[in-house]
């Protein structure tokens, strides 16, 4: 079973290392949104707190750095916790329900983007797939 959950966090790796790939392919997509929506708003009397207040909102929403980030702390933690003694299964339980976390999250941030980006989705559901079956077997550890 060791060996089988070392498997599952270094393909949640590999997604992580997908994902980040196409980062900036998010970034610039976000940009482009903001950037039509910019030219929407001008072409009628937009507040320009308004447009300002979007442009954050659309920031913040873009970037998936802090979850990827997250993700990639809990999987080393997760590893670490394999090559200890004792009770782990809860420790172990509670990771990948933050992983889980992290995987939803990092989705949410990227559903309904085009092209290089929407290639994220596929990543994230194949963590969230490795996750799932993680969980199934840590279930099984005392």
């Amino acid at each position: 079973m060791d060996r089988e959950l070392r498997e599952r966090m270094e393909n949640i790796r590999k997604s992580c290392a997908g994902v980040s790939a196409y980062r900036d392919a998010v970034l610039k997509n976000y940009s482009e949104r903001l950037q039509t929506r910019i030219q929407e708003w001008l072409g009628s009397s937009v507040d320009q707190d308004k447009i300002l207040q979007e442009a954050a909102v659309l920031a913040d929403r873009s970037d998936i750095q802090e979850e990827l980030v997250r993700l990639d702390n809990h999987v080393q933690h997760f590893v670490a916790l394999l090559d200890t003694k004792g009770e782990v299964g809860k420790k172990m339980d509670f990771l990948l329900q933050e992983m889980n976390r992290e995987a939803n999250t990092l989705l949410s941030k990227t559903s309904g983007l085009a092209g290089d980006a929407a290639k994220i989705t596929e990543a994230g559901l194949a963590m969230k797939s490795d996750i799932e079956k993680a969980r199934e077997q840590v279930q099984n550890i005392e």
